[in-house]
């Protein structure tokens, strides 16, 4: 009887454990997509591709200069940042004629982007598997029975930084006017908001999340050009399931996300974890379209 228990603990620990890695890089993902469209009404499908192409990026420079991919978010943060702000402003702003169809115009637009960003790597890199060999893969902290690698437990710690640096974000002035942008940009407009420039400017803290994203996504997983397709729509389940423009609900909503896929994997099989997210964002689009978190909107 004590050893079946042991061996539940074991297990449900295992299933916990690796659920909430997975739904950490899904939070990062969930949040760049949350704030753009809480704020600006932009849609931006290209977003999991521009974290594989951050990805990308560190790759070639970990192979050619043996650069920690972790250190080289110090260049590609402000790298993408700064594509961020130019697709908003010099793509998505000059297209828009009328506020109200600046969510069809970003999809359209990006969605454009992340098709260029996505065959360009396939004909530049091939769309071979690529693997980071690190010096600390395979090394790890054993907890209850279970070793956890050292590049999966980065991934929880940046996430936490990551988060706790968005919330006192928040806090500064910068941080009051995205959020007063987010519940009401007629309002925001009329105490002096410039609503196209915090747009901008979400977009490239947006851009910056995708970056770290998908840094932290290629540390345990494969690298090709199509995933970032699969990232964009895992971080469109999390924007849906915690509420447009939460920011607390989207790192939730990716916990619970990554727990979901955990269990699948375990339960049914590891091929079917990519179904729960379509099961997921279908029901709550069905059952409960505000997210299991209020929305900022609503």
């Amino acid at each position: 009887m004590l050893g079946a228990m042991e061996h539940f603990l074991h297990v449900a620990f295992k299933i916990i454990v690796f659920g909430l890695l997975a739904g950490s890089i899904y939070s990062l993902f969930g949040l760049g997509l949350t704030i753009i469209m809480g704020v600006g009404k932009v849609l931006n499908v290209c977003h999991g591709d521009l974290g594989i192409l951050g990805a990308y990026v560190a790759f070639v420079a970990f192979v050619c200069f043996q650069l920690d991919p972790l250190l080289s978010l110090v260049l590609l943060m402000p790298f993408l940042a700064l594509i961020g702000a130019g697709i908003q402003k010099f793509l998505i702003n000059p297209a828009v004629s009328d506020p109200k169809h600046q969510t069809t115009v970003s999809v359209m637009i990006t969605y454009g982007l992340a098709l260029a960003i996505s065959n360009g790597i396939t004909i530049i890199a091939s769309p071979s598997y690529r693997f980071l060999d690190l010096s600390y893969s395979y090394s790890g902290l054993e907890i209850m029975g279970t070793t956890i690698n050292f590049p999966r437990l980065l991934v929880l710690i940046v996430t936490a930084v990551v988060a706790v640096c968005l919330f006192g974000l928040m806090k500064t002035k910068l941080g009051k006017s995205i959020q007063a942008a987010s519940q009401d940009q007629m309002l925001a407009c009329l105490i002096g908001i410039n609503n196209r420039k915090i747009t901008a400017i979400t977009f490239a803290i947006s851009s910056a999340l995708a970056a770290v994203g998908g840094v932290l996504y290629i540390l345990n997983n494969p690298l090709y050009p199509a995933v970032g397709l699969n990232l964009t729509v895992k971080g469109l389940t999390v924007m849906v399931l915690g509420g447009i423009g939460n920011v607390f609900g989207a790192l939730a909503a990716g916990l619970i996300l990554g727990l979901a896929e955990s269990l699948t994997s375990f339960f049914i099989g590891d091929i079917y974890r990519n179904i729960v997210v379509y099961f997921v964002l279908i029901a709550v689009l069905l059952l409960r379209p505000s997210g299991i978190f209020r929305s900022l909107e609503g």
